[in-house]
Protein backbone atom coordinates (compact mmCIF):
# COMPACT_ATOMS: atom_id res chain seq x y z
CA UNK A 1 0.00 0.00 0.00
CA UNK A 2 2.72 2.44 1.06
CA UNK A 3 4.22 1.83 -2.54
CA UNK A 4 1.12 2.54 -3.99
CA UNK A 5 0.95 5.41 -2.26
CA UNK A 6 4.66 6.73 -3.55
CA UNK A 7 3.84 5.89 -7.12
CA UNK A 8 1.10 7.77 -7.01
CA UNK A 9 2.41 11.12 -5.52
CA UNK A 10 5.92 10.26 -7.92
CA UNK A 11 3.28 10.29 -10.82
CA UNK A 12 1.11 13.59 -9.00
CA UNK A 13 4.43 15.24 -9.40
CA UNK A 14 5.49 14.40 -12.74
CA UNK A 15 1.84 15.13 -14.18
CA UNK A 16 2.09 18.48 -12.71
CA UNK A 17 5.51 19.17 -14.57
CA UNK A 18 4.01 18.75 -17.49
CA UNK A 19 1.01 20.63 -17.18
CA UNK A 20 0.90 24.75 -18.19
CA UNK A 21 0.33 26.84 -15.04
CA UNK A 22 -3.26 27.67 -14.12
CA UNK A 23 -4.68 30.24 -16.31
CA UNK A 24 -2.43 28.95 -19.16
CA UNK A 25 -3.40 27.19 -22.31
CA UNK A 26 -1.63 24.09 -24.00
CA UNK A 27 -1.65 24.12 -27.64
CA UNK A 28 1.39 22.18 -29.38
CA UNK A 29 3.62 21.62 -26.64
CA UNK A 30 3.82 25.03 -25.27
CA UNK A 31 1.71 27.52 -22.95
CA UNK A 32 -0.13 30.69 -23.79
CA UNK A 33 -1.63 32.84 -21.85
CA UNK A 34 -3.69 35.81 -22.81
CA UNK A 35 -3.73 39.11 -20.94
CA UNK A 36 -6.16 41.85 -20.83
CA UNK A 37 -5.20 43.44 -18.40
CA UNK A 38 -2.88 45.43 -17.78
CA UNK A 39 -3.27 47.47 -21.23
CA UNK A 40 0.38 47.37 -22.42
CA UNK A 41 2.89 48.70 -25.50
CA UNK A 42 5.05 46.12 -27.05
CA UNK A 43 7.94 46.49 -24.80
CA UNK A 44 5.76 46.46 -21.36
CA UNK A 45 4.33 43.28 -22.84
CA UNK A 46 7.38 41.43 -23.70
CA UNK A 47 8.63 42.71 -20.14
CA UNK A 48 5.49 41.24 -18.45
CA UNK A 49 5.86 37.85 -20.49
CA UNK A 50 9.71 37.88 -19.42
CA UNK A 51 8.65 38.36 -15.48
CA UNK A 52 6.26 35.05 -16.02
CA UNK A 53 9.26 32.87 -17.95
CA UNK A 54 8.22 33.17 -21.03
CA UNK A 55 7.80 35.65 -24.40
CA UNK A 56 5.42 37.43 -26.36
CA UNK A 57 4.01 34.44 -28.42
CA UNK A 58 5.72 33.57 -31.81
CA UNK A 59 3.90 32.05 -34.17
CA UNK A 60 4.78 29.27 -36.73
CA UNK A 61 1.77 27.96 -38.78
CA UNK A 62 -1.92 29.16 -39.45
CA UNK A 63 -3.26 26.81 -36.90
CA UNK A 64 -1.37 28.44 -34.15
CA UNK A 65 -2.01 31.82 -35.36
CA UNK A 66 -5.73 30.95 -35.23
CA UNK A 67 -5.37 29.26 -31.54
CA UNK A 68 -4.04 32.66 -30.87
CA UNK A 69 -6.58 34.39 -32.31
CA UNK A 70 -9.13 32.23 -30.77
CA UNK A 71 -7.88 32.84 -27.47
CA UNK A 72 -7.83 36.08 -27.89
CA UNK A 73 -10.87 36.84 -29.70
CA UNK A 74 -12.34 34.52 -26.68
CA UNK A 75 -11.16 36.05 -23.63
CA UNK A 76 -11.96 39.85 -25.62
CA UNK A 77 -14.90 38.70 -26.40
CA UNK A 78 -16.08 37.41 -22.73
CA UNK A 79 -15.17 39.57 -20.74
CA UNK A 80 -16.71 42.39 -22.58
CA UNK A 81 -18.91 45.26 -20.28
CA UNK A 82 -21.06 45.80 -23.10
CA UNK A 83 -24.62 44.29 -23.06
CA UNK A 84 -25.04 41.18 -25.56
CA UNK A 85 -27.30 42.90 -27.96
CA UNK A 86 -24.57 45.27 -28.10
CA UNK A 87 -22.26 43.13 -28.50
CA UNK A 88 -23.97 41.65 -31.94
CA UNK A 89 -24.40 45.20 -33.26
CA UNK A 90 -20.51 45.52 -32.39
CA UNK A 91 -19.53 42.97 -34.41
CA UNK A 92 -17.99 44.71 -37.39
CA UNK A 93 -16.30 46.39 -35.01
CA UNK A 94 -13.31 44.54 -32.58
CA UNK A 95 -13.95 45.34 -28.96
CA UNK A 96 -10.21 45.12 -28.15
CA UNK A 97 -8.53 45.89 -31.76
CA UNK A 98 -5.42 44.50 -31.82
CA UNK A 99 -2.95 41.70 -29.54
CA UNK A 100 0.86 42.24 -29.48
CA UNK A 101 2.92 38.94 -30.63
CA UNK A 102 6.69 38.62 -30.76
CA UNK A 103 7.43 39.36 -33.70
CA UNK A 104 10.20 42.95 -34.29
CA UNK A 105 12.31 43.99 -35.99
CA UNK A 106 14.61 46.23 -33.40
CA UNK A 107 17.92 44.84 -34.25
CA UNK A 108 18.09 45.52 -37.50
CA UNK A 109 15.03 47.61 -39.82
CA UNK A 110 13.41 45.05 -42.26
CA UNK A 111 14.95 41.82 -40.54
CA UNK A 112 12.18 39.82 -38.39
CA UNK A 113 12.97 37.66 -35.52
CA UNK A 114 10.67 36.63 -32.70
CA UNK A 115 11.64 37.28 -29.08
CA UNK A 116 12.18 33.44 -28.16
CA UNK A 117 14.46 33.53 -30.73
CA UNK A 118 12.66 30.31 -32.84
CA UNK A 119 13.36 30.82 -36.92
CA UNK A 120 10.68 32.95 -38.55
CA UNK A 121 8.91 30.40 -40.66
CA UNK A 122 5.44 31.71 -40.72
CA UNK A 123 4.20 35.19 -41.60
CA UNK A 124 0.38 36.72 -41.89
CA UNK A 125 0.93 40.32 -42.70
CA UNK A 126 -1.54 43.17 -43.86
CA UNK A 127 -1.57 44.46 -47.06
CA UNK A 128 1.06 46.69 -47.28
CA UNK A 129 3.07 45.75 -44.25
CA UNK A 130 5.69 45.42 -43.02
CA UNK A 131 6.11 49.30 -43.45
CA UNK A 132 9.79 49.14 -42.45
CA UNK A 133 10.51 52.55 -43.91
CA UNK A 134 8.34 54.59 -42.10
CA UNK A 135 9.62 56.65 -38.97
CA UNK A 136 6.48 57.47 -36.57
CA UNK A 137 7.93 60.38 -34.23
CA UNK A 138 11.20 59.55 -34.57
CA UNK A 139 10.84 56.04 -34.38
CA UNK A 140 10.53 52.90 -37.02
CA UNK A 141 8.03 50.99 -36.66
CA UNK A 142 9.44 47.80 -35.03
CA UNK A 143 7.01 45.58 -33.55
CA UNK A 144 4.14 43.82 -34.37
CA UNK A 145 0.61 43.11 -33.60
CA UNK A 146 -2.65 40.84 -34.83
CA UNK A 147 -5.14 43.41 -36.12
CA UNK A 148 -8.74 42.27 -36.39
CA UNK A 149 -9.87 44.99 -38.11
CA UNK A 150 -13.12 43.76 -39.81
CA UNK A 151 -12.20 40.28 -38.17
CA UNK A 152 -8.97 40.01 -40.71
CA UNK A 153 -6.90 38.98 -37.74
CA UNK A 154 -3.80 40.11 -39.77
CA UNK A 155 -0.47 40.96 -39.31
CA UNK A 156 1.14 44.57 -38.29
CA UNK A 157 3.97 46.23 -37.60
CA UNK A 158 3.74 49.49 -35.11
CA UNK A 159 6.67 51.69 -32.60
CA UNK A 160 7.51 49.31 -29.61
CA UNK A 161 6.90 52.19 -27.23
CA UNK A 162 4.11 54.04 -28.50
CA UNK A 163 2.24 55.89 -25.56
CA UNK A 164 -0.93 55.41 -27.20
CA UNK A 165 -0.74 51.90 -28.73
CA UNK A 166 -1.42 50.03 -25.14
CA UNK A 167 -3.37 46.92 -25.77
CA UNK A 168 -3.38 43.33 -25.10
CA UNK A 169 -0.82 40.58 -25.73
CA UNK A 170 -0.30 37.06 -25.88
CA UNK A 171 2.72 35.33 -23.87
CA UNK A 172 3.91 31.96 -24.68
CA UNK A 173 6.19 29.11 -23.17
CA UNK A 174 7.32 25.30 -23.72
CA UNK A 175 5.72 22.74 -21.73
Amino acid sequence: MASMLRLFCLFTVLMSCLACPKFWTEFQSNCYLYIGNPSLNWQEAENFCVDKDAHLASIHSREEDDFVKEIWRRSRDAFTMFPRQMRTQLQQSSLAPFVYIGLNDMKENGKFEWTDRTPVDYVNWMRNNPSTDIEIIGEFENAVFIWDRKNIGQWNDVSSKSPVLRGSFVCKKPL
